[in-house]
């Protein structure tokens, strides 16, 4: 990796900024992608940005660290999974309003950023891929592109908001993958999420709202559900966006 990672503290959080390798030696604006799970991101910096700083993809990065995944990435309440895992508290729209009236506002502030919707895309896996596509929807005047890894489309309600919604989401653009056997879980506790059935039907539904060409989705063969395989698709995604 040859961009540099600096922290600030915006309110109460700590967000870590990439900025690529040519940021000091210019006066370019460059596009930001806003990073779910930025604290496990942070751990694969080399590989993750390594790969995108090789085809000279070339943006700011917003690594958000989560304080609770459970309820920040979750749009509305749920009950848990099982009865021995927590509640999903639905606090996604609080996370988004932090997201663009402070994290977003203060990097636009202190950094050379291409402000407009069109540059500025917002990115996840698993239920940080839920939340970039409901952000699409809920701040389609902010965000224009979402990458979505293996997104948890098995949450309660959430294919009849994408089905339902009146929002438009013209020109946004919308990349998505999942593995073929990421329904297999040792725990039969979840056996009901349909990780595969959810992610294309979801798909299918987005599809229908955009142009062919605004939308992709990657299927993988013999991949599960963790971040050896959401990492090669987030950076794809970036690299697609």
């Amino acid at each position: 990796m040859k961009g540099t990672i600096v922290t600030e503290t915006i309110k109460d959080r700590e967000v870590l900024i990439y900025l690529p390798k040519d940021y000091n030696l210019s006066d370019k604006s460059y596009p930001v992608i806003y990073i779910q799970d930025g604290d496990e991101i942070i751990k694969h910096k080399n590989e993750f940005f390594g790969e995108l700083e090789k085809d000279n993809i070339n943006f700011i990065g917003a690594l958000i660290p989560t304080k609770n995944r459970l309820n920040e990435y979750t749009p509305w309440y749920s009950k848990g999974l099982s009865e021995k895992t927590p509640d999903f508290l639905g606090e996604g729209d609080n996370y988004l309003n932090f997201l663009c009236n402070e994290v977003k506002l203060y990097i636009d502030n202190n950094y050379r950023t291409k402000k407009g919707k069109e540059n500025t895309s917002i990115i996840g896996a698993s239920l940080g891929g839920l939340i970039s596509v409901y952000a699409i929807y809920t701040k389609s005047d902010v965000f224009g592109n979402a990458v979505c890894a293996s997104g948890s489309f098995w949450y309660k309600d959430i294919l009849k908001f994408l089905e339902e919604s009146e929002i438009s989401l013209k020109e946004k653009r919308i990349f998505m993958s999942i593995g073929e056997d990421e329904d297999h879980c040792k725990s039969k506790c979840y056996d009901h999420i349909h990780m595969l059935d959810n992610n294309i039907k979801a798909y299918e539904i987005l599809k229908s709202k955009l142009s062919d060409n605004n939308i992709y989705i990657k299927i993988d063969k013999s991949t599960t559900h963790c971040i050896k395989y959401f990492l090669p698709n987030l950076v794809l995604g970036i690299k697609w966006i």
